[in-house]
């Protein structure tokens, strides 16, 4: 039975983290900046205004200390795991062959021929990449000191789940490539993850 590693779990969470913490402290800035307009204005009263700006500017600069303080946290427990179990460059190396896979899974989609109305077969060709392409962006690699696991994410959808198949000769073969420390058996299915197993040669 496979089950996905603590770095598996938290890996896309701490990336939605930085994400929404840089969004917080652009909007911190466009109402920053919104408040020095305000205070431009001498027509009218805008006190109350800049004040409410002032707080909700104060709120986002909170939230963002917040969000980055937690994604600091997640990753600092998977550093502390890999320190007492494992080796902490293993996590980088998962870091870095995450993102290798996933830009390796990626369809190119030709989005010239979705402009044309009347090509409906094309364009629902490149709907249904952008599907495959989004599901298994979500795919993750954990590479430890006597194993490796590469779990992807399976499309619920027919077309896009006959790519994952037609293609997974060659993810395992890259998947070999990419880590020649390791034996890979064939993949198994568990639940919605097709999974590669490496073990250290």
């Amino acid at each position: 039975m496979m089950r996905k590693t603590y770095f598996m779990r938290v890996y896309d969470i701490i990336i939605y983290l930085f994400l929404f913490a840089i969004l917080t402290v652009m909007f911190s800035k466009l109402f920053d900046l919104l408040n020095i307009a305000i205070s431009q204005i001498d027509i009218i009263d805008m006190r109350n205004v800049a004040h409410y700006i002032t707080v909700i500017s104060n709120g986002l600069y909170q939230l963002t200390f917040y969000l980055l303080g937690l994604a600091f946290i997640l990753m600092v427990i998977d550093l502390i795991i890999r320190l007492l179990k494992d080796q902490i460059t293993n996590h980088i190396k998962s870091v870095y062959h995450t993102m290798v896979l996933r830009h390796y899974l990626k369809q190119d989609i030709d989005t010239t021929s979705s402009k044309d109305w009347q090509q409906t077969g094309e364009t629902k060709t490149n709907a249904v990449e952008r599907y495959f392409n989004k599901v298994v962006g979500k795919s993750i690699v954990d590479v430890r000191q006597n194993e490796v696991r590469v779990a992807i994410k399976i499309p619920r959808k027919q077309q896009a789940h006959e790519i994952l198949k037609t293609i997974e000769p060659q993810i395992h073969e890259e998947i070999t490539h990419m880590h020649p420390n390791y034996y890979f058996s064939a993949s198994q299915r568990h639940h919605r993850y097709l999974w590669f197993t490496g073990h250290k040669r």
